[in-house]
């Protein structure tokens, strides 16, 4: 659900309700979203725990690793 992505957002990401509620609904019509731009490691730590918390829930919320340009 949208509200689960956006706590989400917020726990592992550090977003504002504002900027998690733009990427969630990004991700919503587009299919995928930039979330933030990190070290590699913080980022894929990011993921992981955002990963475990997802499965946890139930839901099969995915994040991507993707190298900066």
């Amino acid at each position: 659900p949208m509200d689960f992505v956006v706590v989400v957002l917020r726990v592992f990401f550090g977003l504002s309700i504002d900027q998690a509620m733009d990427v969630m609904l990004t991700a919503h019509n587009e299919g995928r979203a930039h979330v933030a731009t990190l070290p590699y490691e913080e980022a894929q730590e990011r993921v992981y725990n955002a990963h475990h918390a997802a499965r946890e829930a139930g839901y099969p919320l995915t994040f991507y690793l993707e190298p900066d340009e």
